[in-house]
């Protein structure tokens, strides 16, 4: 979640005085009423990228996952520093939809695969993995502070605190809280430590190769559910324990946990209002497929691979602005900046987009 001050956020808009943000248009719902920079496109070494994430302790250091090649792009600014995937990438950094920074330097990523990434292990072993930003950072097997396996087809993560983190389990159709205790050290192999805590098993469903992003906001869970096409809040206090799962390739402690109170977003409905030629602009009353999903001081923003749209709902789904890009089928993961201005990936044109107002 990123600091970024609500008042800077919020404005009135034109039409029926309804509120809408700056960074959006205001309320005007349409692509010329705010800003649209590429930062950085295939030359810089993007390549069907799914994440992008700015990293707490450098405010304008700007990290980026890229799907296709199992690498991670670098940037401070608009400059590029390196794009990272050295041996090992393969397995530690497979087909990577997501990552999430903690406040301290660590970050795990998230791997959106199924497949056989090692010989000698099989195509399930496969889940988050554990890093850090020091230049010791290389996206391979020597870089990587620690890694469990019981979650293929990962498609978002987001971090509770510690080394603890949440994550999109895509093969178990669940939220999958886990905790990597204390790391291995760089290139190690002993996760043994670990706990891994399986919530709402059968209630998301995930689109493999569309990232399902994740929030952690005081002690809930907000989900970009791209597989049934909705965004869900879910509190994991409310679960109740049920018992061992499996199977533990670790030989860490695993538990499943069902029930917990899961609250679906209606995403409400706006008054039609008038944009600037007098166009009668009719708000969203559904998602496509929601991929990107940030919270930030109380607004939930995401972005709709299915429709191109870009929203900002309340915490209680309500729709709060949106503007339309036109990049259908395209957007990914999304984050803000400690402007207020959005930073959303187009899987397809391999961009890095920056949205701000006019």
């Amino acid at each position: 979640m990123r600091a970024v001050s609500i008042l800077l956020l919020l404005s009135a808009c034109s039409g029926e005085g309804i509120g809408g943000l700056d960074v959006l248009g205001g309320g005007l719902n349409t692509l010329d009423s705010v800003q649209v920079e590429v930062l950085a496109t295939s030359a810089d070494g993007l390549n069907s990228p799914s994440d992008v994430s700015i990293n707490p302790r450098t405010p304008g250091e700007i990290w980026i996952t890229n799907f296709a090649d199992n690498s991670i792009i670098r940037m401070n600014g608009d400059t590029l520093v390196g794009k990272f995937g050295a041996p090992g990438s393969e397995h530690f950094l497979a087909s990577p939809s997501a990552l999430a920074f903690s406040d301290f330097g660590n970050f795990a990523t998230a791997q959106d695969t199924d497949e056989v990434t090692q010989s000698f292990t099989p195509a399930d072993f496969m889940g988050p993995t554990l890093w850090d930003d020091s230049d010791q950072f290389d996206g391979g097997h020597a870089g990587h502070l620690d890694m469990l396996h019981n979650s293929p087809n990962g498609g978002g993560i987001a971090w509770e605190s510690d080394n603890i983190y949440w994550y999109f389990d895509g093969a178990h159709s669940s939220l999958t809280r886990y905790d990597f205790a204390d790391d291995h050290g760089y290139g190690g192999s002993d996760h043994s430590d670990g706990i891994i805590d399986r919530y709402a098993e059968g209630l998301v469903r995930h689109n493999k190769g569309t990232p399902s992003h994740m929030d952690y906001v005081d002690g809930i869970i907000y989900v970009a559910d791209s597989g049934n096409q909705r965004i869900v809040s879910y509190d994991p206090t409310t679960a109740t324990r049920q018992g061992l799962i499996g199977p533990d390739y670790d030989g860490v402690e695993m538990t499943g946990h069902v029930g917990g109170d899961m609250f679906e977003m209606s995403i409400g409905s706006l008054a039609p209002v008038l944009d600037e030629n007098g166009r009668e602009t009719v708000a969203p009353t559904s998602l496509g497929v929601p991929s990107g999903l940030e919270v930030v001081e109380g607004i939930i923003y995401v972005s709709d691979f299915g429709t191109g749209n870009i929203l900002a709902l309340s915490l209680d789904g309500e729709l709060i602005d949106w503007v339309p890009t036109g990049r259908v089928n395209a957007l990914a993961g999304l984050d803000v900046d400690e402007n207020g201005n959005i930073l959303v990936i187009d899987m397809v044109s391999h961009e890095l987009l920056r949205i701000s107002p006019l």
